[in-house]
């Protein structure tokens, strides 16, 4: 006669290799069966919501993950997947209160700190998430989303130089980091720095094999055929 614990892991074990395999609606199936066995088994409910998640069905993934917290409510991960569910919702305030948490319960998940980032970028708090990701960048230095969404926010607010460096830090960083040299051409172009900005254009060409940013940036290169005077020469050359 089966053992119905091992029943129990054999159906969970299914549905895992399922969500592995990103199929989802398989992975939902086997993770019910799950819990129709058992109604304590918080593994489970996180799995489930995390495959609703994927599904798009972020209202009823939040609901499985939300009994997933009250069976465990001393697991980051549960919290950083709500997290990422509110701010799927656009519901930042409760986004950033379950990532807080997440961080609390476990302070090396850095894509937690990074999600914590965005969502104070998308409340207005530029300098609340610009702090969050120079924090990664001097404590785990080669985190390359730290510099990214940093180097991002700062050519947003159109701080080209201060982006530019955060740039030129990431390349030595990873020198094959492809959108590094495009970012840092954009950067030099912006400051007018057209010769650097060339130099940068043509590096991402000799390491992107992505047709669409190639076809933009051989554009790009053809507008400045022309040189034109520098007038920021400060940033670190490439």
């Amino acid at each position: 006669m089966l053992n119905p614990k091992n029943y129990k892991l054999e159906i969970k074990q299914r549905a895992n290799e399922y969500r592995n395999a990103n199929s989802y609606n398989n992975a939902v199936k086997e993770y019910l069966s799950a819990i129709l066995l058992d109604k304590t088994d918080f593994e489970s409910y996180l799995g489930l919501g995390i495959s609703y998640k994927y599904l798009n069905r972020v209202e009823k993934a939040i609901e499985v993950l939300k009994k997933a917290q009250e069976l465990n409510k001393n697991n980051a991960e549960v919290y950083y997947e709500l997290g990422l569910c509110n701010i799927i919702l656009g519901q930042m305030c409760q986004a950033m209160c379950c990532l807080v948490k997440c961080i609390q319960l476990d302070k090396e998940n850095l894509n937690a700190q990074i999600q914590l980032g965005i969502v104070h970028e998308t409340l207005g708090e530029e300098d609340m998430a610009l702090k969050i990701y120079k924090k990664i960048m001097e404590t785990n230095p080669s985190f390359v989303k730290a510099y990214e969404y940093a180097s991002f926010l700062l050519m947003d607010m159109e701080q080209y130089n201060e982006a530019g460096k955060i740039l030129s830090r990431l390349i030595k960083v990873f020198p094959e980091c492809i959108h590094a040299y495009l970012g840092m051409g954009i950067c030099y172009e912006k400051l007018d720095n057209i010769s650097s900005a060339k130099r940068c254009y043509r590096k991402f060409l000799s390491l992107s094999d992505n047709n669409v940013q190639t076809d933009m940036v051989k554009e790009k290169l053809n507008k400045l055929g022309i040189s034109t005077p520098a007038k920021h020469l400060h940033l670190l050359n490439v």
